[in-house]
């Protein structure tokens, strides 16, 4: 779940404690994010990845903005809903350099197997992935020395498997 926010201007910003909530009222700190320039009048763009596995129903997210000084302001808090879990997976960026990051939904907990192939039909990667029900998040580091090309993750899941054809840049 990628969370993103902007500051019009900023004034003595340590940064940002991203927090979540199942209820919307007992929030826990997920991360924190350090200000880009604590003190600036320039529009600054902020990212923040929940790779939290098992998220599943709606989630509450907020930002606490911290000063130097430890003041802090509470932002808006903002609702996700995350839907019924059907077996379903992603990969991203697409084309990938280095890394590639999994998107799995989940109807069940347990293994997932991820295989990744070339385009002539050679294995050239094997793992065993630890998934939670619900949506899950995993990184994979790929090999730097890939040659540019088409490449295929097969990723068995639920008893199903998919397959997502990937750009090595």
């Amino acid at each position: 779940m990628l969370l993103e926010w902007a500051t019009a201007s900023e004034e003595n910003n340590t940064g940002f404690e991203v927090q979540v909530s199942q209820d919307g009222f007992n929030f826990r700190k997920l991360d924190f994010v350090p200000t880009k320039n604590g003190n600036t009048v320039i529009k600054q763009l902020y990212q923040y990845t929940d790779k939290e596995n098992g998220k599943r129903g709606t989630r509450y997210y907020r930002l606490k903005q911290v000063d130097e000084d430890g003041r802090f302001e509470y932002f808006t808090t903002k609702a996700v809903t995350f839907t019924e879990v059907a077996s379903k997976v992603k990969a991203f960026p697409n084309p990938f350099t280095t890394k590639v990051t999994l998107d799995i939904a989940a109807e069940n907990s347990g293994q997932v197997q991820v295989t990744m192939w070339n385009a002539v039909g050679r294995q050239l990667m094997e793992r065993t992935v630890e998934v939670e029900e619900g949506f899950n998040t995993v990184s994979l580091d790929m090999n730097g020395n890939l040659p540019h090309g088409v490449y295929f993750l097969r990723v068995y899941l639920d008893g199903k498997m998919h397959q997502l054809k990937m750009l090595k840049e």
